[in-house]
């Protein structure tokens, strides 16, 4: 199966492989920085806006 993908996308299986663990690896990365961000939030240091608080925020309410 991976040998396959890796000949329809023109790469070596061994490319194909490395590139799938780096965007597994990336998309790790992303989940642990949206954990800290939930986590700041559920402790009361962070908020979140809608669109129009932040366009009335900077003056584009009109």
């Amino acid at each position: 199966m991976i040998a396959a993908e890796a000949v329809k996308t023109g790469t070596g299986t061994d490319a194909y492989i490395l590139e799938l663990i780096a965007q597994h690896l990336e998309g790790v990365q992303d989940l642990a920085a949206d954990e800290e961000v939930m986590e700041r939030r559920a402790r009361g240091e962070s908020s979140t806006h809608t669109l129009e608080e932040v366009k009335r925020e900077i003056g584009l309410d009109g």
